[in-house]
């Protein structure tokens, strides 16, 4: 190894003359990321653990409250000294003064390797490489820095402290370290994760000198600057108040080394921070305009909009059909595409197209005939207006030909891989077929995998779940009975009518009284109360949504492995409960159950907009609304598999979601659409339901085709032009604006 230039290690070891200061003034991180470091990690007794540049230890006591075996490494003598002094009581703590670049470590010896801000002072290709080498296989390596935000909080005051920064601010060593952070893959990492943990801070104007005296830029300042530079920063501050407020983002990015020990330099798994260079002068296996990934209800409208503005398109999907979850998921029925009042169908254009080609030929009852509180809606009233019972074997015959009609080429049975880059624009697509591994050039990319996995894995900042409670909504295993008798169920239902009710965030409602009696008798072990049953075209026809599996991550392939074998066992039950206790069902048959589980939650992206649920709430419409909607905030499990919040429209008969939430940070040239746009947790319960996701993926393919004939990237599209064109193609988007 090169050793660094003495420079470079002297501005290192600046921290080192300051150990009780950078103790008492330098931040603690918040408990929300430990928490969930430990839990991810699954550290606990005997997990061997390593601190890059531990300092005076603030990112310390959660390794050593969960009983791992902990080692520091220390470049400062005046630090180590200190964290020796502070940790000496403590059995599992051990401390290495020396530098990490050079010490010689043992090979595969460490389960988790971390260092919080330390890391960026190393040359990346030792840091990245080294920490490889030490780990064991499956081991973690942690990375996290502060974000900090003042400019929003106090602009003026952001601006008076920025002209004491122009005028006086003069430094020998400046602050110049830019490290690499998503290179992790480069190195043999077989997943690269980023993680945000928000926080807030406040400071007097001494407090805040104090503070950033312990920056090393600030404690190498020019001696002849100082009293100017620290004394202006403070009477701005006086003057503003004598308050500074930060708005915070703790970063982490989370790697993994995979267990079959991969050489440093390869790649395998195909994650955020992985990607193919594009490939120059060699012709790729397909080229298209427009490349969808996922052929699901937002992908194969993305599609066919796209095609349908002048667009070669291409949709690849892992299954052997399109609709994904309303065909091989067996979610139905579609719900309410009108306003809150109910009197106006607001989700139009493809979905309408689309249900009324249905009907046409039996396959769909048009949501105008289906009722709140009716067989149609399992007897519930609030947000369930209106919805659209349809036949699923119908609608993939009904896709295919609208595929066809529109000139779009589909692939099945192939898979996204990575993506093709150049820089930071997405230009195309490593795909996973029967025929190996194969590359699809494309000017634009719309990511309609429902896990947003083409941006994740492209480098667009995401997030998982609920970041707030660090849990995503539970998966259920739809599945569809016949042969029931309609006049005997809705006889019992209705007669019980009057039972429903909420208690302690429960919902009770159809068949309350029968799971009772079902696990009085033994028979009936489910977390679950009540049993949502939709009538299908068919009378004797039924959708059953009453299956759920907690936890379930759709980006881990043994968590969704499992999920199916939960929901199957699941279905088994139910399917019984309904031949032993429902009347009218005591020869039903069970038709078929998905052949996937529904997820309801999982990654979503940052985007250049976000819809929040107060949006939802309130009624608000952006400018660059692109579809209009008044489905429900509909949150499911967040106390449990029995809780269940669901919160109507309080203003207005609609909300509008924003073009800029289908638009990723960071990378060019890709679109999303589905329920991995860019929302709240809370926000996107609300979206991610069939129509309003159909929605979505038409302006996508629209917006699409616009960039191939203005020249404009995504990011960079005339809004105002695609809301135009929706309209041109039968949305409805409110009064013209």
């Amino acid at each position: 190894m090169t050793p660094p230039p003495e420079e470079s290690l002297d501005q290192r070891k600046v921290f080192d003359a300051i150990p009780e200061k950078f103790d008492r003034w330098r931040l603690r991180y918040t408990p929300e990321l430990f928490r969930f470091l430990v839990s991810r990690c699954s550290l606990g007794k005997g997990a061997r653990c390593l601190e890059i540049g531990p300092g005076t230890g603030q990112a310390t006591d959660f390794a050593l409250d969960a009983g791992c075996d902990y080692t520091a490494i220390e470049l400062g003598g005046h630090l180590a000294a200190f964290m020796r002094a502070k940790y000496e009581n403590r059995p599992n703590f051990k401390l290495i003064e020396g530098d990490f670049e050079r010490h010689p470590f043992e090979r595969g010896s460490f389960d988790f390797v971390y260092s919080a801000a330390a890391i960026q002072w190393i040359e990346p290709r030792i840091a990245f490489a080294k920490s490889f080498d030490i780990l064991k296989p499956g081991g973690y390596l942690a990375m996290f820095f502060l974000h900090s935000d003042y400019q929003t909080p106090n602009p003026a005051l952001y601006a008076d402290i920025q002209k004491v920064y122009d005028e006086h601010f003069r430094t020998d060593a400046p602050y110049r370290q830019r490290f690499p952070y998503l290179d992790a893959m480069k190195y043999g990492f077989e997943t690269e994760e980023r993680f945000s943990f928000p926080s807030t801070r406040r400071y007097t104007a001494d407090e805040y000198i104090e503070y950033i005296g312990t920056h090393s830029d600030h404690i190498m300042l020019r001696e002849e600057c100082k009293d100017a530079f620290f004394g202006g920063v403070r009477d701005a501050i006086l003057r503003h108040g004598n308050k500074i407020e930060f708005v915070d983002e703790f970063v982490l990015y989370l790697c993994r080394k995979p267990h079959d020990r991969l050489t440093p330099g390869t790649s395998r798994n195909f994650v955020k921070g992985k990607s193919v260079a594009a490939p120059r002068g060699a012709e790729p296996w397909l080229d298209t305009d427009v490349l969808v990934c996922g052929g699901g209800p937002a992908g194969v409208c993305a599609a066919i909009a796209a095609a349908r503005n002048g667009a070669r398109v291409l949709v690849v999907e892992r299954g052997n059909c399109l609709g994904g979850m309303a065909t091989r998921g067996l979610v139905g029925p579609f719900m309410t595409c009108y306003d809150k009042s109910g009197r106006t169908q607001i989700i139009r254009g493809l979905f309408n197209e689309i249900v009324e080609r249905l009907v046409a030929r039996g396959g769909a009852i048009h949501p105008r005939d289906c009722l709140g509180g009716t067989a149609f809606t399992s007897w519930i009233k609030v947000g369930h207006d209106h919805c659209t019972p349809f036949e699923p074997e119908a609608l993939k015959l009904l896709l295919d030909e609208m595929c066809a009609e529109a000139g779009v080429k589909v692939l099945f049975h192939d898979d996204f891989a990575e993506p093709l880059m150049a820089g930071r624009r997405i230009v195309g697509a490593r795909l996973f077929t029967k025929a190996g591994m194969r590359d699809v050039g494309a000017k634009v990319v719309i990511d309609a995998t429902g896990d947003a996995d083409v941006a994740f894995r492209a480098g667009a900042p995401t997030e998982f779940g609920d970041p707030a409670g660090r849990r995503v909504q539970p998966a259920s295993m739809f599945f569809r009975i016949g042969n029931c008798d309609l006049a005997a169920i809705t006889a019992d239902i209705e007669a019980h009518l009057g039972d429903f009710y909420r208690k302690d965030g429960v919902n009770y409602r159809s068949l309350h009284w029968r799971v009772a009696e079902a696990r009085a008798a033994g028979d009936w072990t489910l977390d679950r109360v009540s049993i949502g049953l939709f009538r299908g075209v068919r009378e004797d026809e039924w959708s059953i949504n009453t299956s759920r599996i907690m936890g379930v991550d759709s980006t881990d392939p043994e968590s969704w492995s499992a999920a199916e074998t939960v929901g199957r066992a699941q279905v088994d039950q139910i399917f019984r409960f309904f031949r032993k206790y429902v009347p009218g069902c005591a020869d039903a048959r069970l038709l078929c159950s998905g052949s996937t589980v529904g997820i309801r939650e999982s990654r979503r992206i940052l985007g250049e907009g976000r819809l929040t649920a107060e949006d939802c709430l309130e009624g608000r419409v952006p400018d660059d609304a692109i579809l209009l909607a008044s489905n429900s905030v509909d949150v499911h499990g967040r106390f449990g598999p029995l809780s269940n919040e669901y919160v109507a429209i309080r203003n207005g008969d609609w909300y509008g979601v924003s073009y800029r939430c289908l638009v990723p940070r960071e990378v060019e040239g890709l679109l999303v659409a589905g329920r991995c746009l860019s929302a709240e947790s809370e926000a996107a319960g609300a979206v991610r339901v069939m129509p309003p996701v159909m929605a979505m993926g038409e302006a996508a393919g629209t917006a699409a085709a616009l960039c191939l004939k203005t020249g404009d990237t995504p990011r960079a599209l005339d809004a105002g032009r695609l809301v135009a064109a929706l309209r041109a193609q039968g949305a409805f988007l409110g009064a013209t604006r």
